[in-house]
């Protein structure tokens, strides 16, 4: 993102609704977020919930959880209490970032895991708001084998489980693309 940001620092890099995110603006936004996320008390290897549809924030929050070396583990925003708590305390994850109108099902599940910081999105609530976490700039340099992102299985066969993918194999593929 940040080589991106460089060479194309201009360039829309999200477009959402009629909201534009240049590149510069993304890798700026993300290590902000990144270093909110160390204020928080988010390490490298923490991991990090994101309940969140595709708008721009999700984008942001991804990119700032690999500046901060913590692991994004996106769930899908439809998810309810039961899903949401199962992944939390799978992942172990120490923040949650949801949209407002999600918070009920999620405030629930944090109820029932415990210990976890949760992030609104989009609106007030009784909860930091996703600009108000944001920072002094932060990034933590990763090696290849470390772990990169937690996405979880569909879980049609049982409980959805944890597919723990490394910076190597984010970057592989990404090569493989070009």
């Amino acid at each position: 993102l940040d080589r991106a940001a460089k060479q194309h620092a201009g360039k829309t890099a999200v477009f959402f609704e009629d909201q534009a995110l240049t590149y510069a603006e993304l890798a700026d936004a993300s290590a902000r977020f990144a270093g909110g996320l160390r204020e928080l008390g988010v390490r490298p290897g923490d991991r990090i919930a994101i309940h969140l549809p595709n708008v721009p924030q999700f984008v942001v929050a991804i990119w700032g959880a690999f500046k901060a070396g913590a692991v994004p583990t996106p769930m899908n925003p439809q998810l309810k209490r039961r899903e949401i708590a199962h992944q939390l305390r799978d992942a172990g994850a120490k923040v949650i970032l949801a949209l407002v109108h999600n918070l009920a099902e999620v405030e629930k599940a944090v109820a029932e895991v415990g210990d976890v910081q949760v992030i609104g999105v989009g609106g007030p609530s009784d909860h930091p708001r996703f600009r108000e976490v944001l920072a002094q700039p932060h990034f933590v340099e990763r090696e290849g084998n470390d772990p990169a992102l937690q996405p979880y299985t569909s879980g049609t066969t049982g409980q959805p489980k944890g597919v723990v993918l490394t910076h190597r194999n984010l970057s592989s593929n990404v090569e493989a693309i070009i």
